[in-house]
């Protein structure tokens, strides 16, 4: 997949329960889909390349602190069919980004009655996408612009970006099979890999996806 976003996600619920933080927010119960991650690294060179293992890491991450929310992940058996039903929810978030309104979105009838496995009426899919950054071209960048902000008195300001995380997410219906909402969380400077900030981000997107509730 082409790098379009940047996302990734994790909670903490800072001493709360998850079932009463749920009814806090005011949001229905949901079951949630395998966490889609891609973590890209920067090397030296500048060049970018997704990393499988960063990938990996983040998506046990956000799996873990997704099972802080809910009780009921929803497991594909067949591996085709995993496949799909993760590519449909990137497809998803896709037209999300691209401003598709929610109501209009299609999850693909092939993969719709796996939903019927979830204990609720609405499932959580999301897609989490990233990018950190070689250390020795992080600081080579820090000092060039640090070197122009000098020698341009202040007028030339720049601070390159060590790491960027972003999360995306949608919540399906599971009767109706129709999508009631597309949000995420953008943070552009923040590492994909701190379980703080993935924390942070999931906690906000729960809270935006629970205002469609109020």
């Amino acid at each position: 997949m082409s790098r379009i976003l940047f996302a990734v996600i994790c909670i903490s619920f800072f001493g709360c329960s998850s079932q009463r933080a749920i009814s806090e927010l005011k949001i229905p119960q949901f079951s949630y889909l395998e966490p889609i991650s891609y973590i890209y690294h920067i090397d030296k060179k500048g060049k970018e390349t997704l990393n499988d293992s960063l990938s990996l890491v983040n998506r046990d991450v956000l799996d873990h602190i997704y099972s802080t929310f809910s009780n009921d992940r929803i497991i594909i058996e067949s591996d085709s069919m995993h496949y799909k039903m993760l590519r449909s929810v990137e497809l998803l978030i896709e037209d999300g980004i691209q401003g598709v309104p929610s109501e209009v979105m299609q999850l693909s009838p092939e993969v719709q009655p796996i939903l019927d496995q979830s204990k609720y009426r609405y499932t959580l899919g999301t897609l989490s996408d990233g990018f950190v950054v070689n250390k020795k071209k992080y600081r080579r960048e820090m000092a060039l612009w640090t070197t122009l902000t000098v020698l341009s008195m202040g007028q030339v300001s720049y601070i390159p970006p060590k790491n960027g995380s972003h999360l995306y997410g949608v919540l399906i219906d599971n009767v109706t099979r129709e999508v009631t909402t597309f949000r995420f969380d953008q943070k552009p400077y923040k590492n994909p890999m701190d379980e703080k900030v993935l924390s942070k981000q999931v906690n906000k997107l729960i809270k935006r996806i629970s205002k469609s509730y109020l």
